[in-house]
Parts: C-alpha cells; sequence; structure tokens
C-alpha cells in the first residue's frame, strides 16, 4: 500500500501568519478512516472523563441489518451537551477560566503519541504502523528536508481529531482530579470552573506542567 501525495494549500490565520492544510487523496482518507472506526471504541473506553468531546463524522444512523451501529454523538448533540455542562459550572462555581492550547497540533510530539495509543489499545500494532505511515506520508515539510515527527497535519479528518483528542487524556485526568469533574473541554478548547482565583492559579499551573511534559 503506497500513500499518494496529498493536495496542500495554506490558510491564512492573521497578519500573512499560515496554516498548511492538508487533504489526502479519496483512497487514503478512505483508509484512514476505516482505521479511525477501528480503534475509536477502545480509545474512548480509556476516557477519564466524559466531559471531553472531538468532532466525529460518522452518521448515527442504525443499518437495516444491523441491531446496533451507533458511533457516539454527532457533533451538534456534543455541542449541545458541551454548552450544558458550561451553563452548569455558572450556576455552581464563582468563576469561569476559558483558555486555549497554544498551536496544539503543531507541538504534538509523533513518536509520544504512538505511544500513548498502543498503550491503549490492545493487539493492533499492525493498524498502528499504517495508521502513523499515513500520518508521516500527509504531513507538510519544507522541501527536501526529512521528517521532523512532530506536528499532526492539519486536516479536517476524523482520524487525525481522534488522535489529537486522545492526547491530552492525561490532561483530562488532572482537571478530572483537581475540579470534581467541573471542566470541559473541545479539543483544545478548554473551560474550567472554580471558586476562588487561587483555585483558578493553582489548576492552570499543575495543567502547565502536564502539559509541558508532553512538549505542550
Amino acid at each position: 500500500y503506497q500513500i499518494v501525495k496529498p493536495l496542500i494549500y495554506r490558510l491564512e490565520k492573521k497578519l500573512g501568519v499560515c496554516r498548511h492544510i492538508i487533504i489526502p487523496q479519496p483512497q487514503d482518507a478512505l483508509v484512514l478512516q476505516v482505521i479511525t472506526e477501528q480503534l475509536n471504541t477502545e480509545i474512548i473506553s480509556k476516557m477519564p472523563s466524559a466531559n471531553s468531546f472531538y468532532s466525529q463524522d460518522k452518521h448515527n444512523m442504525k443499518y437495516p441489518h444491523k441491531l446496533d451501529t451507533d458511533y457516539g454523538m454527532n457533533w451538534r448533540n456534543q455541542w449541545k451537551k458541551l454548552q450544558t455542562l458550561i451553563y452548569q459550572f455558572k450556576e455552581e462555581k464563582e468563576l469561569l477560566v476559558v483558555t486555549d492550547l497554544s498551536n496544539y497540533y503543531d507541538s504534538i510530539d509523533i513518536s509520544v503519541l504512538r505511544n500513548q495509543i498502543s498503550n491503549i489499545v490492545d493487539d493492533k500494532e499492525v493498524l498502528l504502523d499504517l495508521l502513523f505511515k499515513i500520518i508521516e506520508s500527509i504531513s507538510w515539510n519544507p522541501d527536501y528536508l526529512k521528517y521532523t515527527g512532530r506536528g499532526l497535519p492539519t486536516s479536517n479528518l476524523e482520524g487525525i481529531r481522534l488522535l489529537a483528542h486522545s492526547f491530552l487524556f492525561e490532561f483530562d485526568a488532572i482537571l478530572k482530579e483537581r475540579t470534581n469533574d467541573s471542566f470541559t473541554r473541545w479539543m483544545d478548547d478548554v473551560i474550567i470552573g472554580v471558586d476562588t482565583r487561587q483555585e483558578a492559579i493553582e489548576t492552570l499551573s499543575s495543567s502547565s506542567d502536564v502539559l509541558k511534559s508532553r512538549g505542550l
């Protein structure tokens, strides 16, 4: 199996600073989605908190010949649940901390990510080999330079989002313990409910330490 060169274009963020957006060829996107569906249930079952979300692509319609083909909530229902949690924090807590992770996709160490996924899923090394081979092949690199092994490709593909989501499970566990699960996360956007400013500062400090250990 050979990965075909993807389409890559630049999308401006602000003042000339651009993202490189990756569009894989259809067959590679399909393979990536199939692998994602093989790993999704096992990865999601290891989530430390149900308050973390990422956007899923597949619809929830059941096949006529199967009793149960649910594939999690679609993004609209997830977004509604996220907003419900935020309003709950607003009622129960004095302050809301609203923050995000800087340059999240670009900062992910792919070897660390691979090790983390390998610890989550059982006996699927061949799938992981193929998955990370695709990621390496579709990632943007400056001309003639070797693959750096850092940064997930910026692409509107569920498989990429699932990996980025799972890379923050340890971060979720820290937030769950420190806030008694009074937080919510949509990929790299985080909202935390706290009772005092000091609690907010201490929570951000401990969160920063675990993120730095991951190179974030």
